[in-house]
């Protein structure tokens, strides 16, 4: 009886410890709406933008909000947030971030000129001969179309 109250309390306590790290989410705020939320997973057709020229024709701001979920795991490591065109040419990428922002203005000169735009995030080691020694995985977040 005492094993099985043991081993129903340890199971509880693993179980509990294993569900505590939350998946990483995000969300993207376009004129101050939540356009799109993603949560722990890659779907470049589910995490798709359609923007229009009017919806970025204000002075509002465009928003990537990222957020890892249990970020204790992450000490020593850096998160990268980047714009990255169709033809993978790294349009702008910003070290050490978790939020993204542009105002409209901004978004819209870079989009005009390539109308599609993947947003992915990655982490890398701090220390150098481990950064050597691994391969650093893009993780797709989103992609933003411009429209008419």
């Amino acid at each position: 009886m005492i094993y099985r109250l043991l081993f129903f309390i340890s199971f509880c306590i693993l179980h509990s410890l294993a569900h505590s790290q939350d998946a990483p989410s995000w969300k993207v705020i376009l004129n101050k709406k939540v356009i799109l939320t993603g949560k722990g997973e890659e779907d470049s057709v589910k995490n798709k933008i359609q923007v229009k020229k009017s919806d970025l024709s204000n002075n509002n701001i465009f928003k990537l909000d990222y957020s890892n979920g249990n970020d204790k795991t992450m000490k020593g490591w850096v998160r990268t947030l980047a714009l990255i065109d169709t033809t993978s040419t790294i349009v702008m990428q910003q070290d050490s971030i978790t939020l993204l922002q542009f105002y409209n203005k901004d978004m819209m000169k870079i989009l005009w000129s390539r109308r599609r735009l993947n947003i992915y995030t990655w982490t890398r080691p701090l220390d150098t001969g481990m950064a050597a020694a691994i391969r650093i995985r893009r993780f797709h977040l989103c992609t933003i179309e411009l429209i008419d």
